[in-house]
C-alpha cells in the first residue's frame, strides 16, 4: 500500500510504498527511487540509514537510499565526448564535476508508480534529451521485489533514443549492529583490484592489484579502515550472470550478501555522512 510521506518545497507529494513478505519489509518513496527503510524481523534496528521525515531527504546531501543517476559517481571535469561531440554537464561537485547525474538526477525526481503487488513495485521516470547536459531521452524502469527468500532485489532497465552515458546505481547505507558507527561490522569483497583516486576522489585511470593494501578484502576485514574507503572494486571484465560479490557481516549476527551481473562495485564508508 501506498501513503503520503511528506512534499517537497514545491507541494509534490510524496507517497511511500511498503512490502512485506513476513521476513522482510521493505519502505519505498517514489522520490529518488528511494530505499526508505528495511527490516528484518527480530531484528529491531532499521538495516539502512534514513529518515523519518521527507525534509530531510531533500535537504541532506548523501543520497540516502536513493537511485543514483542517470550517471553514479563522478564525470570528472563535467564533459563527456560521445563519437567526437562534446557534451557539457551539470558541475554540482567541488563546482567542476558531476556527480550522481547532476544536482536534479534521478536520485531528486518524483518518479511514477507503474506497477504495485503486495511483494513488489515498479516505478517509472522519464529524462529528456539535455536534462543535465546529457544527450539522449532516457526512459527508465526501477522495480523492486521481495523474494520468498530474505532478499530485496533491484533490477534497473533503461532505454534511450540516442547515444548517450547511463550508470544507475542503489545508493544506501547498510547498518546491520543499530551503532552511530562502523565498529563490530566486517566487510568482503571478492575482487582482486579496485580503482585508485585522486583528493577529489577522481579516478587516476590505474587498474590496482588490492594486494598488499588495505583495500584487500578478499577474507572478512573489520570496519572502519583509517583510510577510509570511497573506491570501485572491479568483480569482472564484462558484465556476468547473477552472482554474489560481497558480504558484510555484523556481530549482530546479521549477514548481508550482495549480488549483482555488474562487473565492478562501489564500496563507501559513509565517512563524511554525520550521525
Amino acid at each position: 500500500m501506498a501513503d503520503i510521506f511528506g512534499q517537497t518545497r514545491t507541494g509534490q507529494p510524496v507517497r511511500r510504498t511498503t512490502l512485506s513478505n513476513g521476513t522482510l519489509t521493505a519502505s519505498f518513496l517514489d522520490y529518488g527511487g528511494i530505499l526508505q527503510d528495511l527490516r528484518l524481523t527480530g531484528h529491531y534496528p532499521s538495516l539502512i540509514l534514513g529518515f523519518d521525515n521527507f525534509t530531510a531527504y531533500e535537504t541532506e546531501r548523501g543520497y540516502f537510499g536513493a537511485t543514483a543517476g542517470r550517471y553514479a559517481n563522478r564525470i570528472a571535469g563535467g564533459e563527456i565526448d560521445i563519437d567526437g561531440d562534446v557534451f557539457y554537464l551539470d558541475r554540482n561537485f567541488l563546482g567542476k564535476h558531476t556527480l550522481h547525474g547532476g544536482h536534479a538526477g534521478t536520485g531528486k525526481q518524483i518518479w511514477k508508480i507503474i506497477e504495485q503487488r503486495p511483494d513488489l513495485v515498479i516505478y517509472g521516470l522519464e529524462l529528456p534529451a539535455g536534462h543535465m547536459g546529457f544527450p539522449g531521452k532516457l526512459q527508465i524502469e526501477l522495480e523492486w521485489q521481495l523474494t520468498d527468500t530474505a532478499s530485496l532485489r533491484a533490477e534497473i532497465r533503461a532505454h534511450t533514443d540516442a547515444p548517450t552515458f547511463c550508470n544507475l546505481a542503489h545508493h544506501s547505507y547498510f547498518n546491520l549492529t543499530g551503532r552511530s558507527t562502523l565498529h563490530g561490522h566486517q566487510l568482503k569483497i571478492q575482487a582482486d583490484h579496485y580503482l585508485p583516486v585522486d583528493d577529489e576522489q577522481i579516478p587516476t585511470g590505474q587498474i590496482a592489484p588490492v594486494e598488499p593494501t588495505d583495500f584487500d578484502f578478499r577474507r572478512y576485514k573489520a570496519l572502519p579502515l583509517q583510510t577510509g574507503l570511497d573506491h570501485n572494486f572491479c568483480l569482472s571484465d564484462t558484465r556476468q550472470p547473477m552472482r554474489p560479490v560481497a558480504w558484510l557481516s555484523a556481530d549482530s549476527h546479521i549477514t548481508l550478501e550482495l549480488r549483482t551481473t555488474e562487473p565492478g562495485v562501489q564500496i563507501y564508508d559513509a565517512k563524511h555522512v554525520s550521525t
